[in-house]
């Protein structure tokens, strides 16, 4: 894992931000996880995950002077814990990372994530190796697809708030299928759609 002292933090309104920073490596996967923690919290602290987006078209993001690879929407949670893992760490982990100026973030990743790859071998018509194991889910709905009507089904993906990680790497991977890719997003927070869009 490594320690992000230089990221971009972009405060969407009051119950968003973004976070941008040029990470390390990069992946193939579609809609990577990273796992994030403040570097001051306590042992108690578990890392948090998160799905990012991936800078694969090389947008420039205003007010972002510097060249960065991955990004993330994340919610902000300002609720007080009941039960505080430590004095300082009775404010939530989206909190702290919203109001400290100086926070510096340790993240593992990235990390691909069994529903990205059967999205993305969905979209390319490619039978998956991936399977899932919980019944019901929707990797599950996705793998019973019968791949006589897959090639030309359309792959939809549905997101809500910070779900739009996903839907902003999808827009940006490069499918090598012809299926029709439909991104369904909604949102209720102005400042947080004002800036996706």
């Amino acid at each position: 894992h490594s320690s992000l002292d230089q990221y971009q933090r972009i405060m969407l309104g009051e119950d968003y931000m973004a976070l941008l920073w040029k990470a390390g490596r990069t992946t193939e996967t579609l809609a990577p996880n990273f796992y994030l923690k403040l570097k001051n919290s306590s042992m108690m602290e578990d890392v948090h995950p998160f799905t990012a987006f991936q800078n694969r078209r090389g947008i420039q993001v205003e007010s972002v002077p510097e060249e960065w690879t991955t990004g993330m929407v994340i919610r902000v949670y300002k609720n007080e814990r009941k039960f505080p893992l430590a004095s300082k760490e009775n404010q939530s982990h989206t909190g702290r990372m919203a109001s400290d100026d100086s926070a510096v973030i340790e993240a593992r990743g990235p990390y691909s994530g069994e529903m990205s790859e059967l999205i993305v071998h969905s979209q390319n018509g490619v039978p998956s190796k991936y399977s899932c194991s919980v019944l019901k889910s929707p990797c599950w709905c996705l793998k019973s697809i019968s791949r006589a009507t897959q090639g030309n089904s359309p792959v939809v993906l549905v997101g809500t708030g910070s779900g739009v990680n996903y839907l902003l790497d999808a827009m940006q991977y490069p499918f090598k299928g012809g299926n029709q890719l439909i991104m369904i997003w909604c949102t209720g927070d102005n400042f947080l759609f004002n800036w996706v869009r």
